[in-house]
């Protein structure tokens, strides 16, 4: 008998654990998909290949397959900004490359309203309510001739004026993109963190 039963019930039943009995189907601790290792995010610095830049990206519970391209910076009368990515997802290149300690951060479009395109991080937003049930969230980079794995942690939303890039201790990444629909003042960030690496 288990002091903490809590511990196999699915969060989504949280709210009615009485009534919900044991549900341990999504308990997925020591399991990843095939082919991957586990990697510890607090310690582990990809050292091992010459190319370090995140080449594609993968988020197979929303469809997202998508080649990363480097942002470069663009001039704007007064001020620069970094370019906004077109139809694919942009990394930033000061931040942490895949598979190195600090935070790599990924930017996409939520959607084109004119024309429909645009929009890889199109579902992005659904990640929220995933994690809110508990479900897991994995996301996929590739780097060289290596594939890195993150699971998606937590999600928020900032102010666009309110955005400011972070570092980390760990080795993870920030997903973001624009919300809400028709409006995009606001950005949605995903963080999620390293959990293993197929070669």
């Amino acid at each position: 008998m288990s002091l903490y039963p809590g511990g196999k019930i699915h969060p989504k039943y949280w709210s009615e654990s009485l009534w919900a009995g044991e549900d341990t189907s999504w308990i997925q601790e020591d399991s990843l998909p095939e082919g991957f290792q586990s990697l510890s995010a607090n310690n582990y610095v990809n050292s091992s290949i010459t190319e370090t830049r995140a080449q594609h990206i993968q988020i197979p519970l929303l469809g997202v397959d998508s080649p990363v391209n480097e942002l470069k910076i663009i001039n704007l009368n007064n001020s620069s900004s970094y370019e906004t990515p077109n139809n694919i997802v942009g990394h930033i290149p000061e931040t942490s490359n895949p598979g190195e300690l600090g935070n790599g951060w990924f930017f996409g479009h939520l959607e084109s309203p004119v024309m429909g395109e645009g929009n890889v991080f199109g579902k992005l937003p659904q990640i929220s309510d995933y994690l809110r049930n508990g479900d897991t969230v994995y996301i996929m980079i590739g780097v060289g001739n290596k594939e890195y794995i993150y699971r998606a942690t937590n999600s928020s939303v900032v102010h666009k004026d309110e955005l400011h890039l972070f570092s980390s201790d760990d080795s993870r990444i920030t997903l973001v993109t624009c919300v809400p629909r028709l409006v995009y003042d606001h950005r949605l960030l995903i963080s999620a963190i390293l959990i293993g690496v197929k070669d």
